[in-house]
């Protein structure tokens, strides 16, 4: 085998190489915090099938509010008013 070959295997394979680089971005990825997307769109229709008499948008602010209100209770803010999620 040529030099540069046995270079490249030993990057690859060996230390510094692309599976420790792999190792590296798996660790990464585990510690990195997550969102989760709203899923209104997908699940607002079939809602609307289950529950023809609720009106979700009226549905929605109300539990932004309590959750604001919740947060701004732990945190000791209730009097304050927050930042609207959205």
């Amino acid at each position: 085998m040529s030099s540069d070959v046995i270079r490249t295997l030993k990057w690859v394979f060996g230390k510094g190489g692309l599976i420790e680089e792999y190792k590296r971005q798996e660790q990464m990825l585990e510690e990195t915090p997550k969102s989760v997307a709203s899923m209104t769109r997908i699940f607002a229709p079939q809602i609307s099938r289950d529950f023809p008499g609720m009106n979700l948008e009226q549905f929605e602010a109300l539990a932004q509010q309590q959750l604001v209100a919740a947060s701004g209770s732990v945190g000791g803010e209730s009097g304050k008013r927050r930042a609207r999620f959205r």
